[in-house]
């Protein structure tokens, strides 16, 4: 037994099939590209988890990240120079810093 020959195709038959296989493989117009989806992929990796450990708000009782937070506030402290929350000028201490003008009768 003996293998039937193919027959040949014409060219015309080869260019639309050729044509349609274009059309089926070419993306299509105003979807993303596949980076966009693993770039954002990536940064839901990164960003969930440092949300929850960093700046979700689990009450006043320690937890598991409070030393990760404490890490964090002192980076911040020596990357500022001061602790920038003392720092901040209350309007208490802005009025006592002011001289106080004495009217005398």
């Amino acid at each position: 037994m003996s293998a039937q020959p193919r027959r040949a195709t014409t060219s015309a038959r080869q260019e639309t099939f050729l044509r349609r296989m274009e059309l089926k493989n070419a993306p299509i117009k105003g979807h993303p590209a596949p980076w966009i989806f693993k770039a954002a992929g990536i940064g839901q990796l990164v960003t969930v988890p440092w949300y929850f450990m960093f700046y979700m708000d689990y009450g006043d009782q320690e937890h598991v990240f409070s030393e990760p937070r404490r890490w964090l506030q002192r980076q911040k402290e020596d990357f500022l120079g001061t602790p920038y929350k003392n720092a901040q000028v209350t309007p208490a201490a802005d009025q006592s810093s002011k001289p106080k003008s004495v009217n005398t009768p």
